[in-house]
């Protein structure tokens, strides 16, 4: 059998081991679940695009050609989702070939935490979203197939970078993790200074050329809420956002897990940052250098607080940005390089593979019971929803069959189910993922009611309806409770129903 023949077969191994552990693992439980997720709640009901507005127009294109090119979105779903993890398998296979990682079951646990690490299961959740998503991620690691230093390789790898940007642009945190990866790695293979240094600043010279492209092209198609969101700070006397973004950012990550899971995974996150000194003092041994016996272990030092900052880096500058787990796809490629580096630190030390197998198995069970808890979470969130609206909807329909009923009016939230609750206070960062639909003035309660109630409105979002509101809750306090369920009350007020959650006095009534 010839070289090629083999590792062609070697390459169709690794993709589906790692299409079936994403799919299996990571995947299933949320399609299980099955809860339209966050935005798709509009999207499937007004079939709104809308991706050009927030400056991710190869996301809009891809999703057009899927829908060919319908004038309004309809559900394809699991397609865009099953195309997500596909993607992310394709990626274990390249990163298995430029990484020289022959085990097929170590490369795809290796890539296993790009789709697995519990901030992406967001980004896996959007019914519409997950592909380009999942693109973006694609596209910030081709850069690193091109080999060397060649022109044509450094351009391809810029077009590259800027399409991720097109596709989702938290997915630069993603590529700024692998630079730095790549040195580590061409220690490990004892590439020469001048080569390393060349390739690091080839890497900077891309994302600054793909990052101006963006900001020419793309960026003042910006509209709406992403254009509030995506103002950076302006001067010196601003820089204090810097701190305050790192403090927010980082302490988010920080509470949004159990402590005794973080206690476990302490080890293996002292060895990954161990790695790149390790790696460092040994090539400037090597190289007997006499600046480089300084310089390279001192950068080795720095690499793991580079490699973290990195995971928000891009966003540290904004203003006001979005701290949801969707933007923390950095933490993914963290894991995954941090396998890498031990991977390739491994077979420079003559040692068994084994190791690398067994801390990536790890991983890969930690995420996996996470990947679990949040799917049948998701699961019992929809049937508390169902089941509420559900009689919510009679209820109106029967007040509606004796007064003028026009709008409804949600005061309070049905909050989180108790199998999803319980869920979330092992794990704090499920009161992110998961949040309900029915509660005051959200975005997405409107249109999760006209799933149920198509034609009575929900009057928080209606225009200019804030004095309204507020007027018709304080005229609650003394109306009548003409039903009662086990989680609202139903009152009316003109031609308002108002809902409170849980049953009881309205918000603000003494």
């Amino acid at each position: 059998m010839s070289k090629d023949t083999v590792s062609v077969a070697r390459d169709r191994h690794t993709f589906f081991i790692s299409l079936t552990l994403l799919l299996l693992l990571v995947l299933f439980p949320i399609l299980r679940a099955d809860r339209y997720y966050s935005d798709d709640v509009t999207r499937a009901i007004t079939g709104f695009y809308g991706w050009d507005a927030n400056g991710r127009h190869l996301a809009m294109l891809v999703m057009r050609l899927l829908q060919f090119n319908l004038r309004h979105l309809v559900d394809i779903s699991p397609l865009p989702q099953i195309g997500a993890i596909a993607v992310l398998a394709a990626t274990s296979v390249l990163m298995a070939r430029r990484y020289r990682i022959e085990s097929p079951w170590l490369a795809a646990l290796i890539a296993f935490p790009l789709g697995a690490q519990p901030f992406f299961l967001e980004n896996l959740s959007y019914r519409f979203d997950a592909l380009g998503m999942s693109l973006a991620l694609f596209t910030a690691w081709l850069p690193f197939m091109a080999a060397g230093a060649a022109r044509k390789g450094w351009i391809l790898g810029a077009i590259a970078l800027f399409a991720s940007l097109c596709f989702y642009q938290p997915a630069l945190t993603a590529f700024l993790i692998f630079t730095l990866m790549e040195l580590v790695v061409g220690q490990a293979e004892q590439r020469p200074p001048r080569e390393l240094i060349r390739t690091l600043a080839g890497r900077v010279a891309q994302c600054i050329v793909a990052m101006a492209a963006y900001q020419l092209l793309i960026a003042p198609t910006i509209e709406d809420w992403l254009k509030e969101h995506s103002a950076t700070i302006r001067g010196v006397g601003e820089l204090w956002v810097l701190k305050r973004n790192a403090l927010d950012f980082y302490g988010y990550m920080a509470g949004a897990f159990n402590t005794h899971w973080l206690r476990w995974a302490g080890p293996l996150l002292l060895v990954m940052a161990a790695m790149p000194a390790l790696l460092a003092f040994r090539y400037a041994r090597q190289q007997r250098s006499r600046w480089g016996m300084v310089l390279w272990p001192a950068f080795g030092l720095l690499i793991p607080f580079l490699a973290t900052l990195s995971i928000t880096l891009p966003m540290l500058p904004l203003r006001n940005p979005v701290i949801l787990p969707r933007v923390f796809m950095g933490v993914g490629a963290l894991l995954c390089a941090g396998l890498i580096c031990i991977c390739c630190a491994i077979r420079a030390w003559g040692r068994s593979h084994r190791w690398v197998m067994a801390c990536a198995s790890l991983w890969a069970l930690g995420m996996a019971s996470f990947a679990a808890v949040y799917g049948n979470s998701l699961g019992a969130q929809k049937a508390l929803e169902e089941r509420v609206a559900s009689t919510l909807s009679n209820d109106v329909a029967a007040l509606a069959a004796e007064h003028p009923v026009h709008y409804i009016l949600i005061d309070g939230s049905v909050g989180l189910a108790p199998v999803t609750e319980r869920a979330a206070q092992e794990f704090p960062l499920i009161r992110t993922l998961i949040f309900p639909y029915l509660r005051e003035a959200d975005f997405h309660t409107s249109y999760y009611l006209r799933y149920y109630l198509s034609d009575t409105p929900e009057l928080a979002r209606e225009p200019g309806s804030q004095a309204r509101v507020a007027a018709i809750l304080a005229q609650a306090c003394s109306a009548p409770v003409l039903m009662t369920r086990g989680n609202y009350a139903v009152r009316l007020v003109d031609d308002t129903v108002v809902a409170t959650f849980p049953a009881g006095t309205p918000k603000g009534c003494s």
